[in-house]
């Protein structure tokens, strides 16, 4: 299964383990200075009788839900499918087990990113501001925009510039200049 989750998968099939073991602490000194857990499977071995299994895992674009940030949802189609057999080769003497693990992906990746433009980088975010009004009290800066905010997309969409501390919206102002943000929104 290699290649599952981008980063390689160090073990093999479910189907293949036998028992495992998953040790926290206390480590014995074989593993020497290990800051993680450690797990271990033991893998089934051939037995004199045929035997094996196979399994699917299927994940499809109408079984998902419709993401919060997009408007439809995203084509989705991944089967993660194997098999494994085991038997003798040469009856009581050679005995032989094995597993397959195939992974077939298809996931279009959407970057929905901004680049801020000339205005945005100097902390001028007037383009940005919405014409809903925002709700009074704490929860202003979560006011649900009205239909004509949300389906402004242009220059990273409408939304209101928050002060993080009050979680009040900045009133009457269109620049965040302070230095800090500035040198972010340089780089």
């Amino acid at each position: 299964m290699t290649g599952l989750r981008n980063t390689g998968n160090v073990l093999p099939n479910p189907d293949t383990g036998q028992e495992f073991v998953v040790q926290t602490n206390n480590f014995s000194a074989q593993y020497r200075r290990t800051g993680a857990g450690i797990v271990t499977v033991v893998t089934k071995s051939g037995t004199n009788a045929v035997h094996g299994s196979i399994f699917e895992f299927h994940r499809e674009t109408n079984f998902n839900a419709t993401s919060h940030a997009q408007s439809s949802r995203t084509p989705l189609h991944i089967n993660n499918f194997g098999a494994t057999l085991g038997g003798p080769v040469i009856k009581d003497k050679t005995l032989l087990f094995g597993s397959y693990g195939g992974l077939r992906q298809i996931t279009p990746v959407n970057f929905n990113t901004v680049v801020p433009d000339a205005q945005q980088r100097t902390g001028n975010f007037s383009e940005n501001l919405p014409t809903t009004t925002p709700a009074a009290g704490l929860g202003a800066c979560e006011t649900t925009l009205n239909a004509a905010d949300k389906a402004n997309t242009s220059f990273g969409g409408k939304f209101f510039v928050c002060d993080p501390v009050t979680h009040q919206p900045i009133a009457g102002t269109e620049q965040i200049s302070t230095p800090t943000t500035r040198r972010f929104l340089i780089l």
